[in-house]
């Protein structure tokens, strides 16, 4: 699959994966180690997809690597990172227009003055 992707998105960069819920589940540092093989530093993206949830609803995080109290064991476990989502105008619009007040983005008058454009903080290069 990752071979068939490369020659579709040849330009394109895996940067990392995502998981939705308001919480880090158990499986998702099971993904990390395995997206590990394609990418040294995977981002992993948090996405609430509660209703009630205001703005962009997301948190990004790297895995770092814990000593354990007794010094022996080495485990992971997910630092955050700031990150921030971006889009070229075009896509902007496009999202204002197909998603128009929907339950998780804000209105477009404060999708705009929210920040709303900007970059995630890359570290798979």
């Amino acid at each position: 699959m990752f071979r068939m992707y490369k020659k579709v998105n040849a330009r394109e960069q895996i940067m990392g994966f995502y998981s939705t819920g308001p919480k880090i589940k158990e499986s998702d540092i099971k993904i990390d180690d395995l997206m590990r093989r394609f990418c040294p530093n995977p981002v992993f993206v948090l996405i609430d997809v509660r209703p009630d949830v205001e703005g962009i609803p997301t948190t990004a995080y790297m895995s770092v690597e814990e000593v354990e109290s007794d010094g022996k064991e080495i485990q992971r476990s997910f630092k955050h990172i700031p990150s921030s989502i971006g889009a070229f105008e075009a896509e902007e619009v496009r999202l204002i227009n197909t998603f128009k007040m929907g339950p998780w983005l804000p209105s477009p008058v404060a999708l705009s003055s929210s920040g709303w454009g900007g970059t995630l903080d890359s570290r798979c290069k």
